[in-house]
């Protein structure tokens, strides 16, 4: 019998913030992941990694290849977007 997927919640992200821990990008994966009613099974199959992995990377470990990352945030719709602070030419001072 399959397992039911429940969601989590990312209710406690402040999305408009920035990214600052491996712990906030685990919570984002894992909320887009069971918001979609994916199991992690099925989500590390669709990805092409392994469970071990995904597993990881949803509790918040770092050492996950960037690679890697890009392929699960391709996978599970998730965009990634950069910006950089300042813009006075002083800021690497």
């Amino acid at each position: 019998m399959a397992k039911k997927v429940v969601a989590h919640s990312i209710a406690h992200i402040d999305l408009d913030s920035p990214v600052s821990s491996a712990e906030q990008i685990g919570d984002i994966v894992c909320a887009r992941r069971t918001a979609e009613g994916i199991s992690i099974e099925d989500a590390a199959a669709l990805c092409g990694v392994a469970k071990d992995t995904l597993l990881k990377l949803e509790h918040g470990h770092d050492g996950i290849k960037l690679a890697t990352l890009f392929r699960i945030f391709a996978e599970l719709g998730i965009e990634l977007r950069l910006s950089l602070k300042g813009s006075g030419d002083d800021d690497w001072v």
